[in-house]
C-alpha cells in the first residue's frame, strides 16, 4: 500500500507559485529567475556593502563574481529562512 503524503501539498505549492510562474512557461521563468535573482542580490550587495552607494564601482567587476556572490547572499537567505522555520515552527 502507498502512501502519497507530498501530493496535496506539491499541488498547493504550485497553486501558490501561479503568480510568479505563469502556466505554460514555468521552465523559462525558472532559468530567468535563477540568473536575474542572485545578479541583483550581488549587485546591491556590492552596491551598498562594497561601494558604498558609488555606481561606477561596479563596472570593475566582472559579471560572473557578481552572480556568484548574489547566489551565496541568497543561499545564506534561504538557510536563515529554513533555520527559522525549524526553531519556531508550531506544533
Amino acid at each position: 500500500m502507498k502512501n502519497n503524503y507530498l501530493a496535496p501539498q506539491s499541488s498547493m505549492l504550485m497553486q501558490d507559485l501561479s503568480f510568479i510562474l505563469p502556466k505554460g512557461h514555468e521552465k523559462i521563468f525558472v532559468v530567468i529567475y535563477a540568473l536575474l535573482v542572485p545578479y541583483v542580490l550581488g549587485l546591491l550587495f556590492f552596491l551598498f556593502s562594497v561601494g558604498e552607494g558609488i555606481f561606477h564601482i561596479l563596472s570593475n567587476i566582472p559579471h560572473i563574481v557578481i552572480w556568484l556572490v548574489g547566489y551565496e547572499v541568497f543561499s545564506i537567505f534561504v538557510l536563515l529562512y529554513i533555520l527559522k522555520k525549524t526553531i519556531f515552527r508550531e506544533y
